[in-house]
């Protein structure tokens, strides 16, 4: 179903977990995220 190259990075042997590839960038996108939102929130709604 897989190419072998895409098998490779998924690590479907079933014992060991891959590392993360996405690194702190996703998180800080989601951080931002919250911080627009409840800063939108207090000015508009309060």
């Amino acid at each position: 179903m897989f190419p072998p190259q895409m098998l490779a990075d998924l690590s479907v042997d079933g014992h060991s977990i891959s590392a993360p590839k996405a690194g702190f960038l996703p998180y800080l996108a989601l951080a931002g995220g919250i911080l627009v939102a409840t800063t939108a929130y207090v000015i508009f709604w309060t």
